[in-house]
């Protein structure tokens, strides 16, 4: 029997918190088409209440077609030991075009066969 995997990318966000690296809004569709085109299921393209670029990544994006993945936005989930309201660093926002898919469900199995 096998199991599907599903592919998960955070290059476009995690992947750009290196020294030197700033990917342009081209930079960013461009590595976006190259992860949907290599089979990725879900690319989390950044947070689009973070800075302009990440805005502006996501309303190109939203006019493309994406053959395989679907794109996602990083939220920032609430600290520890604190409510809800407001103490998550920030109040995140839906990308332009809004046609960013949740999450995949976290589902883990202790094998893999």
């Amino acid at each position: 029997m096998h199991k599907a995997v599903t592919l998960y990318d955070t290059t476009l966000r995690d992947g750009t918190q290196g020294t030197g690296i700033s990917f342009s809004v081209a930079d960013k569709l461009r590595v976006a088409r190259k992860l949907d085109s290599f089979g990725i299921d879900y690319i989390e393209g950044g947070w689009p209440g973070s800075n302009p670029r990440d805005e502006q990544f996501f309303a190109a994006a939203a006019q493309e077609k994406w053959p395989h993945a679907k794109l996602t936005a990083f939220g920032m989930t609430r600290r520890g030991g604190g409510g809800g309201e407001g103490g998550g660093g920030g109040t995140p926002r839906r990308p332009p075009g809004d046609r960013v898919a949740p999450p995949p469900p976290s589902t883990y199995e202790s094998t893999i066969s």
